[in-house]
């Protein structure tokens, strides 16, 4: 039996060998990069692809401009660092607006991070003066169809990669989640210890920076699949000068308190609070004021404390789901019509489970990892 030789069609060879001009390759991939950081909403694990795909395709464009025969053959310096200057602030801000940018380019403070920033501008200027040499010649530079294509192929693979990994849950059998989302704090800033809740299936968390002297409260509604963020720092905090708030519930109207204690006491030892009511369904500020002393917080008090309430498997909700731990040390959330198995190591996971919504705590790559299901209908 002859096995034939497997051979690619004249047409197709000559369809994959097509020249492409590197300089039009570039400019397109590098204003697609920044379309893709300002407006696509990509989890936070690919992020750092589109980045530096960005940057590299910054360079080249940028080189070959410049550097082109046709429009400026001996080239210019200063325009080049003038141009990588503004292409490094165009995909600096389309990654802050994507709400990822490297750690090591940020630094610890605002002034590290100009001195970073502002090193990396002189390294990627004299890469593009380097680079520029191969673009004085005077044949247009071009790469064949099939390049460009694995390129592509690579690219999709490493930004997918990651997302496929991170990923929460696998299911095992029945439906999937009816909504899913994951979002993430970064666990060297003592995320653990701020103060977060499920409450009514919303999952809220204070967010705080004492560095900024910022201080919120964000809220995740899955149901009706939206976020909220507001902002809840005392009008004359400085960065340092206040502790993060604490969360409570009022009895009675369903609002939740984000209460900061204020660093003067009155006579009584009682601390004032700036205190603001907040309504977690629509993500609005009902009111603000500075109170004498912290709402009472009690059983029978006009305020209760609001705890995680984080659990560790195994454990069951009033809802019928159950998360139990595998002999093989595997989790497995079980419910009406579904089965998931949950990836990652048992002994990192938290849960807190509401009506519909279960939300799940991981500790992966120096990040806490929130994992918020809505569950299907039976």
């Amino acid at each position: 039996m002859k096995v034939r030789n497997f051979r690619v069609p004249s047409s197709l060879r000559g369809w994959l060998m097509r020249p492409l001009d590197v300089r039009t390759l570039a400019i397109l991939g590098y204003v697609c990069g920044l379309g893709i950081l300002a407006l696509v909403p990509l989890a936070s694990e690919s992020l750092p692809v589109i980045f530096w795909a960005a940057i590299g395709l910054g360079i080249v464009a940028i080189s070959s401009l410049v550097y082109s025969p046709d429009l400026h053959p001996s080239g210019s310096r200063l325009a080049a660092f003038f141009l990588v200057f503004l292409m490094h602030g165009l995909v600096a801000w389309a990654s802050f607006k994507a709400g990822y940018y490297p750690r090591f380019l940020a630094g610890g403070y605002f002034g590290e991070a100009i001195r970073i920033s502002s090193l990396f501008v002189l390294l990627e200027w004299g890469a593009t003066t380097a680079l520029g040499r191969t673009f004085t010649s005077t044949a247009r530079h071009t790469i064949p169809l099939w390049q460009l294509a694995s390129a592509l192929i690579l690219i999709v693979l490493a930004t997918a990669a990651p997302v496929s990994v991170a990923r929460g849950y696998g299911v095992s059998a029945g439906a999937a989640p009816a909504r899913y989302r994951r979002l993430s704090v970064d666990a060297t800033g003592g995320a653990s210890a701020l103060p977060s809740a499920l409450v009514e299936d919303v999952f809220i968390q204070v967010q705080w920076d004492y560095r900024a002297g910022l201080s919120r409260v964000a809220g995740w509604d899955i149901k009706q699949d939206g976020e909220w963020a507001i902002d809840v720092a005392h009008p004359h905090d400085r960065p340092g000068g206040l502790p993060p708030p604490s969360l409570a519930m009022e009895n009675g109207t369903g609002l939740v308190l984000a209460i900061t204690e204020l660093a003067h006491a009155n006579e009584a030892g009682d601390r004032a609070c700036w205190v603001v009511w907040i309504d977690v369904r629509t993500g609005t500020k009902a009111k603000a004021e500075t109170v004498a002393r912290a709402p009472s917080l009690g059983p029978d008090a006009s305020a209760v404390s609001l705890p995680a309430g984080w659990q560790r498997p195994p454990l069951s909700g009033d809802c019928a789901v159950r998360v139990d731990v595998g002999p093989d040390g595997s989790l497995m959330m079980e419910g009406p019509g579904f089965e998931w198995s949950l990836r990652g190591e048992a002994a990192f996971k938290k849960f807190v489970i509401g009506n519909d919504v279960v939300v799940m705590r991981d500790l992966w790559n120096e990040k806490y990892w929130y994992h918020i299901f809505l569950l299907p209908v039976p």
